[in-house]
């Protein structure tokens, strides 16, 4: 990493963005503003994710190291998970924006039919989508801590009552490249 050049500052940039959007949401959060205050902890989230890029060189390669998926939204406007393959490289999968928003759809109909838990085979339809694109979701939604995975195929919500405005949240606050 450059010292005296941009990137140094971009980083210091980064941090005090962070800090600040730490600083709204817990004011939003003592003003009751909850929405609000979920939205910028996801902003804040992933203003933490582009310093991990940018200290690593713009892939997050301990976490890719780790298995751990590294998700953002493509110029296309697809969302993208990047992970290591079990070869040692890494591979991408993408999903249309449309196809993400009927499985949140799908779920926040689970929250109204009074579902606080469920399987991904609730979710799987081939006829509306590849099967392995719910899962993706999963992974997202269970990485930002929307849900939590019981056992394999099954999760919980972590909040039934904000899932909705979470999710719609998540999406907007993903990195875009």
């Amino acid at each position: 990493m450059e010292r005296g050049g941009g990137k140094e500052d971009l980083a210091t940039l980064l941090k005090r963005a962070k800090a600040e959007a730490v600083r709204m949401a817990n004011e939003c959060a003592a003003a009751s503003q909850l929405e609000r205050a979920q939205r910028l902890l996801c902003h804040a989230q992933s203003i933490g994710e582009i310093q991990q890029d940018l200290e690593s060189g713009l892939v997050a390669h301990h976490a890719l190291a780790a298995g751990m998926p590294h998700f953002y939204v493509n110029v296309a406007d697809k969302l993208v998970m990047r992970a290591s393959s079990r070869r040692g490289g890494q591979y991408e999968f993408r999903m249309e924006r449309a196809n993400f928003d009927l499985v949140v759809g799908k779920l926040v109909g689970l929250i109204r039919d009074g579902d606080t838990t469920f399987s991904t085979q609730d979710l799987q339809d081939r006829r509306e989508m590849p099967v392995l694109q719910p899962l993706l979701v999963m992974r997202l939604l269970a990485g930002r801590g929307l849900i939590e995975r019981l056992r394999k195929g099954h999760f919980k919500f972590k909040s039934a009552r904000t899932f909705a405005a979470e999710a719609k949240a998540l999406w907007e606050a993903l990195p875009r490249r």
